[in-house]
């Protein structure tokens, strides 16, 4: 078995994939690192030398570095000035193909479910009274609206001729937890009233 271990290594020496046909908001990653510090870590397969996770993040950093933006927390700034990035160590994949399955299972496996209906309060909870809350979450003030404007859809069929419609007045409530919103006249997200619920 081979064990895994956590290394700092300059960004700029990590390898990129030969393949990553994964897409990045740079600026919106840079952002949450700035914002969070660095929770997530980059990993090497010791086979190839290659990043298997973490180009969006390697990106990132250097994008903030370039920048002479300040070092964030978790990053390590050497003597003359460079960053390095905590780095899983200990992977070593089979093969070429292995190697391809992988990058693209620690990409993919963490977006395919999607999200539950938990999304909307979570998101509400926070966002709602301070929008500046979404800042590198990957959720813009526009999504967010969307979202909330979806959560609050009548769960039924229409039964007459005329189109649904969002009834702007009646708030909907979260039922677990009894967070309640509208959609004010200008498609935005207001907060009706919170109460606090004891779960057993």
């Amino acid at each position: 078995m081979a064990r895994r271990r956590l290394e700092y290594v300059n960004i700029d020496d990590l390898q990129d994939a030969d393949e990553n046909p994964k897409l990045h908001d740079v600026v919106e990653i840079w952002h949450s690192i700035a914002r969070h510090g660095f929770a997530d870590v980059i990993a090497v397969d010791e086979r190839t030398g290659q990043l298997l996770a973490g180009h969006g993040r390697k990106e990132a950093l250097q994008w903030g570095h370039n920048l002479g933006a300040a070092t964030p927390d978790g990053i390590v700034r050497t003597k003359d000035g460079n960053w390095q990035a905590p780095v899983l160590r200990g992977v070593r994949t089979a093969n070429d193909a292995e190697a391809a399955a992988l990058l693209v299972s620690l990409n993919q496996l963490t977006i395919a479910p999607g999200w539950d209906e938990g999304l909307a309060h979570l998101l509400g909870q926070y966002a709602t009274a301070d929008p500046e809350w979404l800042t590198g979450t990957g959720f813009s003030s526009e999504t967010f609206a969307a979202l909330m404007a979806e959560a609050a859809e009548p769960d039924f069929e229409p039964t007459g001729d005329e189109p649904p419609r969002l009834d702007q007045r009646n708030p909907t409530t979260c039922p677990q937890c009894s967070y309640s919103w509208r959609i004010d006249a200008g498609g935005n997200v207001e907060t009706v009233e919170v109460v606090a619920v004891e779960h057993a």
